[in-house]
């Protein structure tokens, strides 16, 4: 019974802790986003970059001031992102989000694949223990030159 309070009481101050950085007032009013702390799923975002003629589909996860972009590219399989399509996609987030400071863009399949299953997880509002670990481990692993 004290190991379940105790728990608990973890979890609550884990959560409050991180609800305190989720009131960004400097994020978008965007009502197709879905916030989660000061992690969000960014649709209009993703929405935006698909506007591209090089993107077929794309995921986008915004927090603090960075955008991790998921694309896959219209033509052949495993293509790279260019200087010129990261730009590209760049100023398509910073168009709907003035705040954003810095994008990342990967074509990697599982880029798109995990931020595919990781927005699902928040907009059918699952159990998120542990998922801003291994989303921060995704991201340090498939963008490995973030600043």
């Amino acid at each position: 019974m004290k190991l379940s309070r105790y728990i608990g009481a973890l979890l609550a101050v884990i959560l409050l802790t991180l609800t305190g950085c989720g009131n960004n007032q400097n994020a978008t009013d965007d009502t197709d986003d879905t916030t989660t702390h000061d992690l969000r799923f960014a649709d209009a975002i993703a929405d935006k970059v698909t506007d591209l003629e090089t993107v077929e589909r794309a995921s986008v996860f915004v927090t603090e001031n960075n955008a991790y972009v998921g694309v896959m590219l219209k033509g052949e399989k495993d293509q790279e992102v260019t200087e010129e399509i990261e730009q590209a996609v760049a100023d398509q987030v910073r168009e709907v989000d003035t705040t954003i400071e810095n994008v990342y863009v990967s074509a990697n399949p599982d880029v798109l694949d995990h931020f595919g299953s990781y927005a699902e997880m928040i907009e059918q509002g699952e159990p998120i223990e542990g998922f801003f670990d291994e989303f921060d481990k995704m991201i340090q692993r498939m963008f490995p030159n973030r600043k």
